[in-house]
């Protein structure tokens, strides 16, 4: 058997030991015991898993990870605690404490905005992914009309090796392009 470092991580949620071992901090075994509820166990194939990630058909916490079973096998006389659904769709399930925390995030964000471009709602605190590599119409354009610009030139730097039906016919079809990004 391997020794066990805080690097070691479950192969089904990614979460590294130190993140595992703070699910459930909220119950009463961990607050007044110092117990640690979920934890890596390691594979006979290599590799570890969590308490969590193995319990099957059982709710899993969008936010932590803890799973409702983990929590409800270390819960001490606390039968009122239940997972909380989430808004959101698809249904995203939150263990008590992850969801009080996004109760008070939700309290405190007060004014939605939408995305001009996708529709998206979001805090505004930072920019719409939809919009991260976007370039507006009239950038665009302008940019375009630049770049047919360039062309022109190089057009008209060959001019005499491409001959002078093949020059005009280019240079009407750029110019085309240029008259239709002005309209």
């Amino acid at each position: 058997m391997s020794s066990t470092s805080s690097n070691d991580i479950c192969h089904v949620c990614s979460m590294n030991r130190e993140m595992i071992k703070s699910r459930g901090t909220f119950l009463s075994v961990s607050n007044i015991y110092g117990r640690v509820i979920d934890d890596l166990t390691e594979l006979t194939c290599g590799g570890y898993i969590c308490k969590s990630c193995s319990s099957i058909d059982s709710k899993i916490c969008v936010d932590c990870g803890l799973s409702e079973s983990v929590m409800k096998q270390n819960s001490m006389n606390e039968d009122d605690i239940e997972f909380a659904d989430g808004s959101e769709f698809p249904i995203v399930h939150r263990c008590p404490d992850c969801s009080d925390r996004n109760e008070r995030y939700e309290e405190f964000v007060t004014e939605l905005y939408t995305c001009e471009y996708c529709g998206r709602e979001w805090d505004g605190n930072a920019q719409c992914p939809c919009t991260m590599e976007y370039v507006s119409l009239v950038e665009a354009d302008k940019l375009i009309e630049v770049e047919v610009t360039n062309i022109i030139s190089i057009l008209e730097t060959y001019q005499k090796t491409i001959g002078e039906e093949k020059y005009q016919d280019a240079r009407n079809l750029l110019n085309k392009i240029k008259n239709l990004l002005d309209h």
